[in-house]
């Protein structure tokens, strides 16, 4: 016996959305976090550990005497924020994509749901999930960026917000790929890999603010306007990134998923009211 399930197209965008933000602000703050760590005094007693040892053992002897952990630990502490970043770069471009896949898959079923009621039958919700994952196997991110696009009605896209996920996508690839030094597959036709996202500006009075935190007396007037970043790099150059960065970088990619949704809820409104009675 066929069963009916009923969906809420509009609360599903909406949960979509918030599971999306959720993702990029758990990463952002992990790299807060990694900030922190990274700054701990050279003095702070770490835990000690047995690997280090074992791994300058051979054959039954000593092969080497084993750096003190202190000086491994001071090593470490360079690379271990940048290392942080890296990874989260990598996790908020990966809820970005499963974001994207959730979105195509509500545009697809909001096709068939939006003319039935709100409800459809299990074994079409079943077949259109199965199309949108066979569909998301042979596309690349470009090719589900299009096919979303194209599923939601959206035709005159935000183009700049567009080119800044694409390029934050760059990173990704190098990052993961190519261990963050970039390479010839990474360059645009000007030779170069190059990243855009938008930042924060904060004016207290029209005037901008350099620094935070920032003392605001009562009557002044506080505004927040976002100006496009741009940072380029060359091959062979390594990708040095800072937390402040990763927080733009959430900031853009939550601005892209919104605006995608937006677009999905008003695509829906409109295939509602244009629905003959």
């Amino acid at each position: 016996m066929s069963t009916h399930r009923r969906i809420d197209i509009n609360a599903e965008v909406k949960s979509a959305i918030e599971e999306l933000l959720s993702g990029l602000h758990h990463s952002s703050l992990f790299a807060l976090i990694a900030d922190s760590l990274g700054k701990l005094p050279p003095s702070l007693k770490l835990p000690e550990s047995n690997i280090i040892g074992i791994f300058h053992v051979g054959s039954g002897s000593v092969e080497a005497e084993p750096k003190p952990e202190t000086e491994l630990w001071s090593e470490m502490r360079e690379t271990f924020v940048q290392y942080c970043i890296r990874y989260a770069i990598v996790a908020m471009i990966t809820s970005s994509e499963l974001y994207l896949q959730r979105l195509y898959f509500l545009a697809e079923l909001a096709k068939v749901v939006t003319h039935c009621g709100g409800t459809i039958k299990g074994e079409m919700f079943h077949e259109i999930k199965s199309r949108c994952a066979k569909k998301f196997r042979h596309s690349s991110v470009d090719g589900l960026v299009e096919e979303t696009f194209n599923s939601i009605g959206l035709t005159t896209p935000n183009l700049s917000l567009l080119e800044s996920f694409r390029s934050i996508y760059g990173l990704r690839k190098c990052l993961v790929h190519r261990g963050g030094i970039i390479g010839r597959e990474d360059v645009d036709d000007r030779g170069g890999l190059t990243a855009l996202w938008q930042k924060p500006v904060l004016s207290v009075n029209g005037k901008d603010v350099a620094s935070l935190p920032l003392r605001v007396d009562k009557g002044q007037t506080v505004d927040v306007r976002f100006v496009y970043e741009r940072r380029e790099w060359h091959p062979g150059d390594e990708l040095q990134l800072t937390t402040e960065n990763c927080q733009h970088i959430a900031i853009t990619l939550g601005q892209f998923g919104k605006e995608l949704g937006g677009e999905l809820i008003n695509g829906i409104h409109t295939m509602l009211t244009s629905k003959p009675h």
